[in-house]
């Protein structure tokens, strides 16, 4: 699935929230946001998904364009704001009762993905960024085919 966005702006009110954005995600890659709070970050999500239709701009989702072609994008799995998971399940069990709803994937892709994840060997809080961005890139993972 490539994800292109083209001249996109966003306006709520009087307010610019997205001006002219323009960047293309490739396929088979993971591709992640940065900006300070309030810099247009998880509209720019919403605009992608669907859920809120830029000002101006075309956002084409593997070929189709949102609001036009369709309304949502087919086959994407996203958190925005918090990661939803079951805190008294282990990494292992959320992850696999996420890839059991669309039942792509099996034990091994999880443990293959898991791994490599824990081979970066990284240190952060429960509830930091960091852990929320790792989570919605396993959801990622698991939510499309591998």
């Amino acid at each position: 699935m490539i994800i292109d966005i083209k001249n996109v702006s966003l306006r709520i009110g009087k307010t610019d929230i997205l001006k002219s954005i323009n960047i293309s995600f490739e396929e088979g890659r993971i591709h992640g946001l940065i900006g300070r709070n309030g810099s247009g970050k998880t509209m720019l999500m919403k605009c992608i998904c669907g859920f809120i239709r830029p000002t101006s701009g075309i956002i084409t989702v593997g070929g189709k364009q949102i609001g036009k072609d369709i309304d949502f994008p087919e086959n994407m799995g996203i958190i925005i704001e918090a990661p939803g998971f079951i805190p008294y399940y282990s990494g292992y069990k959320n992850l696999k009762l996420l890839a059991g709803l669309r039942g792509k994937i099996g034990k091994n892709e999880i443990i293959k993905s898991m791994e490599q994840f824990v081979s970066i060997r990284l240190v952060c809080a429960k509830g930091s960024d960091l852990l929320r961005l790792l989570w919605k890139i396993l959801i990622y993972l698991f939510s499309t085919s591998l």
